[in-house]
């Protein structure tokens, strides 16, 4: 989707359209557009941020209620993971005893 140009990422499993919240969002429309194609569960969720927070500061931010109701309504589809498929080749000897 990200090839044709669509504004999506990832939050958990849920495929959101950023598009629809661009400009809207309160951290500004660099913070979206910056993680087009990624999943952004981590920021959502407040384990990091783009800032530079500094060694001495701490940062506990997290969305709230309402911003998990706009993913909700901005949700377009479920992501899904495919297995990883590891081929090899093996090779088995038969002369020996």
């Amino acid at each position: 989707m990200v090839e044709s140009g669509h504004k999506v990422a990832v939050i958990d499993d849920l495929v959101v359209d950023l598009d629809k919240y661009l400009f809207y969002h309160p951290g500004g429309a660099f913070v979206l557009e910056h993680n087009v194609g990624r999943d952004i569960s981590k920021y959502f969720h407040g384990a990091f941020a783009l800032e530079n927070m500094g060694k001495n500061k701490t940062h506990n931010w997290y969305h709230s209620t309402q911003a998990r109701r706009i993913v909700n309504d901005i949700t377009i589809g479920r992501y899904i993971k495919r297995a990883e498929v590891r081929l090899c080749n093996i090779s088995v000897d038969r002369n020996t005893n």
